[in-house]
């Protein structure tokens, strides 16, 4: 396994007026690493005592499948993706169906930017929705310091971090109702998929 494998992520809701003023603040003062299109498929569960995050997406046409272990809202998720090709998407979604976790799909346009130290301040939108991910990858023994690292820059952005498991589902739920749709690998939802893909 990777010594840097731990996904340090914080993170925190944009109000729909902030989002104009700030995606221009981030393109004056910060080199912009991608701007991205994405459409995700999710499932979230648990094996055993690990809960999982499981994602097929494919963004900006590449394809892949990513696994995140740890709780849904913690900071310090270990994650790991693999490639895959584009005719594969819709096969693997049907395959991690058979898991009967949570499931939905998401359409997301972020922008990502390189705020030095090796992190990444990526902005974040879901139709009328958006917040922001600042992520570092960390050892184990990092992962306190560079919080503090992270937690210095949200706060420079006057942006409210998302402190705990009961503020982030809100927001989840939000995302739920407004932006997602739930997926349960039938005919009619492979179909719509389908079509979304088509996009991508």
């Amino acid at each position: 396994m990777p010594r840097q494998n731990i996904e340090l992520e914080l993170r925190a809701e944009v109000k729909k007026d902030q989002y104009p003023k700030l995606l221009s603040k981030l393109k004056r003062g910060y080199k912009l690493i991608s701007h991205t299109k994405r459409l995700s498929v999710m499932y979230f569960g648990k094996i055993g005592q690990a809960s999982l995050d499981v994602r097929v997406r494919i963004t900006n046409g590449d394809s892949e499948v990513a696994i995140k272990k740890g709780v849904l809202h913690a900071h310090d998720r270990i994650e790991m993706s693999q490639s895959i090709d584009r005719s594969q998407f819709m096969g693997m979604t049907q395959l991690y169906s058979l898991f009967d976790f949570k499931s939905e799909v998401a359409e997301r346009e972020t922008h990502n930017f390189d705020m030095g130290r090796n992190i990444v301040f990526s902005l974040v939108k879901a139709g009328n929705i958006a917040y922001v991910e600042i992520e570092k990858m960390s050892r184990k023994q990092e992962v306190e310091k560079n919080k503090e690292q992270l937690q210095v820059i949200l706060d420079d952005f006057k942006l409210k971090t998302i402190a705990n498991e009961k503020e982030f589902n809100k927001l989840c739920d939000r995302l739920s109702k407004h932006s997602d749709w739930s997926f349960m690998g039938s005919k009619k939802d492979m179909a719509k998929l389908k079509k979304l893909l088509a996009r991508y």
